[in-house]
């Protein structure tokens, strides 16, 4: 059975409503204050959809559940949302600028087969929360729907599958092109399986790697259990399948950014004498600024590097010492979980030196995460935080290298930039 199909996509309308208006970024990353300005934006975007408001007075037939369904039935009826008339494979091409450097991505959005992690077809490089999974279950049992997609990854050492993607995208029309709230310029094609060629039975020979949306796809198999409770089991049945983005896992189209540490409710005597417990596995140095700390970093992007900033003292730069084995310091049997930096940082300082143990970490009790590095100096010195520590980002190797191993890494070690705007296309199940 092939791994990729296509299929026919509910999407919106663009000759009533303009995308940039109604597209949303992905939902585990809008904020109160952004779903607000998002509700304000159009009375048809995607928010109402994926991250509808609670009422206090919601009730088990009227929640925001009951209203995204109820959003999704009235604009299919008022032709807000059309569906294509056949199945296709829709190319996403995105064009981005980041720290001043202009790049672009492709990648195609496609059904993607549901299979159990231990088939190896399908591979995570994360855990999973519950909470998380059992909103998204109650809208997909909700809605029946796909809102938004998967993104995955698949080894393309040849770049095979993107030149062809590349190629397919200059000699034809996109179908839509819009520009997102991060200012990215997305374009999309749609693209029949007989025009695939050998691409579609190339990407079905490959392992794919979730690199984003563990929860949405752990729930979809979740769903699929449950709509077979219902439905009996049908192999072919739309919930057998979820929307994913697919793209190869080429270094320099890929864009990792890190998400820093920010410490608070921790004593700021225990995180001063921090220094003391880093001096017998860290080379430490002491700097003056925030830039010097992005240049120290940058060139020593291979050598387990972090920077420690604590109100009104210096910022502490370190590596870890050359001689020190990780997989002996951390106690781990695979290197490429050991050599990675959010673990050296989350086992070896956060729960040994700082002792915020490995519930506590995913609790949120005392770590908050941040992506701009200088906004969480910032923070810092507002007092708002204890301590920031500012770290490099994981490889994309990594990243595969821990899934072909079967572990997964801590919590927020990756974060892919651009992300995946919701509203793009939708798959009923």
């Amino acid at each position: 059975m092939n791994v990729i199909n296509p299929f026919k996509s509910l999407r919106y309308n663009t000759d009533k409503v303009s995308l940039d208006m109604v597209a949303a970024p992905p939902y585990d990353i809008i904020d109160s204050e952004e779903q607000k300005s998002l509700y304000e934006k159009h009375e048809n975007n995607i928010i109402r959809l994926i991250l509808g408001y609670m009422h206090d007075d919601d009730t088990e037939n009227n929640n925001r559940y009951t209203r995204a369904k109820e959003c999704l039935d009235s604009w299919s009826k008022e032709q807000i949302l059309i569906e294509d008339d056949k199945p296709y494979f829709y190319i996403l091409r995105q064009d981005y600028q980041i720290d001043d450097i202009k790049k672009f991505t492709y990648g195609i959005i496609a059904a993607v087969r549901l299979h159990k992690w231990e088939e190896g077809i399908i591979l995570p490089h994360e855990k999973t929360l519950n909470k998380p999974k059992e909103d998204r279950l109650k809208l997909f049992k909700a809605t029946s729907a796909n809102l938004s997609p998967v993104y995955m990854l698949y080894e393309d050492d040849d770049s095979m599958a993107d030149r062809f993607i590349e190629l397919y995208t200059e000699s034809n029309t996109p179908l839509l092109s819009f520009i997102d709230t991060a200012g990215v310029v997305n374009s999309v094609w749609r693209m029949a399986l007989d025009e695939c060629g050998e691409f579609s039975s190339h990407i079905n020979k490959k392992t794919l790697f979730i690199a984003d949306g563990h929860h949405r796809y752990e729930t979809s198999l979740a769903y699929k259990e449950y709509r077979e409770s219902i439905d009996g089991k049908d192999d072919n049945a739309p919930y057998n399948f979820i929307m994913a983005y697919i793209t190869g896992a080429i270094e320099d189209k890929i864009t990792i950014v890190p998400t820093h540490r920010l410490l608070f409710n921790i004593g700021i005597d225990k995180i001063k004498s921090l220094v003391d417990s880093l001096e017998k596995y860290f080379d430490i140095k002491n700097i003056a600024s925030y830039e010097e700390a992005t240049t120290l970093m940058n060139e020593n992007f291979d050598k387990h590097s972090f920077t420690i900033y604590i109100k009104g003292q210096s910022f502490i730069f370190i590596t870890l010492k050359e001689n020190i084995d990780t997989c002996d310091l951390l106690n781990e049997k695979t290197k490429s979980l050991a050599n990675l930096d959010v673990k050296i940082l989350h086992s070896l300082i956060l729960e040994n030196m700082l002792g915020i143990t490995v519930e506590e970490q995913a609790s949120g009790t005392s770590i908050s995460y941040m992506r701009d590095g200088k906004e969480s100096i910032d923070k810092v010195n507002s007092g708002e935080y204890k301590a920031a520590i500012l770290l490099n980002k994981t490889p994309l190797k990594s990243i595969i290298d821990i899934s072909n191993d079967r572990e997964v890494m801590p919590q927020k070690s990756t974060y892919f930039f651009p992300k995946l705007p919701s509203g793009i296309v939708m798959r009923k199940m």
